[in-house]
Parts: C-alpha cells; structure tokens; sequence
C-alpha cells in the first residue's frame, strides 16, 4: 500500500490508511491509461489531442512546452510510482516534436511527497508543491529562474 509519512504521529492513521487506498486507485488508473497493451484505453486519443495542440501552437508562431506534475506520493521504498507513465509521455513529445519536462524529482525532492500535499484529505498540493514547479519552471523550461529551489 501507498502512504505518504508515517500518519500514526498525528491521530490520522485511519484516515491516512484509507487515503492510501484511494491513491492506490487512482495510481493504477493513471498506469491503465498508458498500457499500451489495452486496446482503446484512450492513450492514442490523448496522444492526439497533444499532436493537434502543438500543430496548432505551432501555426500562431507559437512554441509548446508539457510540464509533467507528478501525483504527491511515493512508493514504499521513495519511488515515484508513475515514473513508466511519465516516461511513456516523454517519449510521445520527443517524437512529435513537443518540449516535455518531467518535473517529478523536482516536485517531490528527496523527501518524497511529505509536506506537500494541503490535507489528508485534499491531497491537491500545497504552496511548497507549488513553489517547487514554479521554480522549475522558471529553472528549466524558461531559463530565467538563476536556480533558486
């Protein structure tokens, strides 16, 4: 099971368990989307959609660049779950043609998911999470950032 901190410490460990279910779902849903082993699973259609934006970026003189932000959390031993995901979509850009930065180590850092989500129950990331990408993006997508992270 996924969980991210040790819950016991603050009184949340029922909810902190059941939270780790609900990530469980949602990470093997997202592994599901990118199977390309399952037929029609949606992942030619979303592949397209990214095709069709670009050309589109591209016809108004415009250059696009996908961000990957990572779901807040990490395996039992401090991976990043979604990683053959995010790998699959970089493959996908750099075929197409399409600037793709994985912001995962990023986001996460060394310490994992702990302290960047708002809640237990609102696993949306919190100010930190959202610092972390904003400076990479500044960082690496526009080259403006002068490394503050």
């Amino acid at each position: 099971m996924i969980v991210d901190g040790d819950a016991r410490d603050r009184g949340l460990a029922p909810e902190r368990l059941k939270q780790g279910r609900i990530t469980s779902s949602t990470l093997e849903f997202y592994k599901l989307l990118y199977d390309s082993s399952i037929p029609d699973n949606g992942r030619q259609r979303s592949r397209e959609y990214l095709r069709t934006l670009n050309e589109s970026f591209r016809a108004a003189g415009n250059h696009l660049h996908v961000v990957l932000y990572p779901v807040l959390t990490v395996d039992d031993s401090g991976a990043y779950p979604l990683a053959e995901v995010h790998k699959t979509i970089l493959e996908w850009c750099a075929e197409d043609g399409v600037s793709c930065h994985d912001a995962a180590a990023a986001v996460l850092g060394s310490d994992g998911a702990e302290g960047l989500i708002l809640h237990p129950r609102d696993r949306h990331p919190n100010h930190v999470a959202n610092g972390r990408m904003a400076q990479y993006i500044l960082d690496e997508v526009l080259g403006v950032g002068g490394g503050g992270r």
